[in-house]
């Protein structure tokens, strides 16, 4: 993003529809990764929450004109994963990556990034202190358009259209684009696509919806710093806002104020 993209400033959603966020941070740790050590040096600041061991699974396979033999191999330990009982937040230490997913409700961007901030603050502690050769934030918004269906040009910009000269009804539809900007520091993956509940719990119903997912990231390795961190969320939120308040309608915006 420009400077002058990046100082844009966009309304406040009280009614926010983001169903889950998620940060992802490359990097491969240098120390040593064994769980007695990542145990130890994390369960005091994951009080209350479940600890799940990250396992990698390989098989290798023989081809012969008679069979197909599979060898598989113990599994490999990669690291832990804290997540809190509701399953609404969990925190990935990997050996090659550090991952942070929350569901709904979103706390806010404020909120979230602290936690984000703290919680890669151990893992690039941990990890030796390496250069992240990716950093993506994703988001996956949900608009809920009720029971009935509804003309998805009220909703979306950017929805299906008809074909001239022959009327349809839009059933489902997914599409899906990558975009990168001009420098090459930063690129967004968005799908619009149909998103349709058919039960609540034990009920049946049909619900229609649409959802915008999000997926913003830098292209270029970077220290893993406080400080460098700072400018890419600057930059990763300014284009993930100019993205979803570009894909829907005025209407849509309002009902979410």
């Amino acid at each position: 993003m420009n400077e002058e993209s990046s100082k844009v400033t966009y309304p406040h959603l009280s009614k926010a529809p983001i169903v889950q966020v998620a940060a992802e941070l490359r990097t491969e740790a240098t120390t040593e990764w064994s769980k007695e050590r990542l145990v130890g040096e994390l369960a005091p600041f994951f009080d209350g929450f479940q600890q799940k061991d990250v396992l990698e699974h390989s098989a290798q396979f023989n081809i012969t004109q008679t069979e197909v033999q599979s060898n598989k191999t113990a599994p490999i330990w990669r690291g832990l994963v804290f997540a809190t009982p509701d399953g609404r937040e969990a925190v990935h230490f990997r050996h090659d990556r550090f991952v942070i997913t929350r569901l709904a409700p979103y706390p806010g961007w404020d909120e979230f990034i602290a936690n984000l901030k703290d919680r890669w603050a151990l893992h690039h502690h941990l990890s030796g202190r390496n250069p992240v050769t990716r950093f993506g934030m994703r988001f996956i918004n949900r608009i809920a358009l009720g029971s009935k269906p509804v003309d998805l040009d009220t909703v979306l910009r950017y929805g299906p259209k008809d074909y001239p000269n022959q009327p349809l009804l839009v059933g489902d539809f997914e599409h899906r684009e990558v975009m990168a900007e001009p420098s090459e520091t930063y690129a967004v993956q968005i799908i619009r696509k149909s998103a349709n509940k058919v039960h609540n719990g034990a009920q049946i119903i049909e619900e229609f919806g649409v959802t915008v997912d999000i997926d913003a990231f830098a292209l270029k390795p970077w220290s893993g710093t406080s400080a460098e961190m700072d400018q890419h969320l600057t930059q990763i939120r300014a284009l993930k806002n100019h993205i979803f308040f570009g894909s829907i309608t005025e209407n849509v915006r309002l009902s979410l104020q």
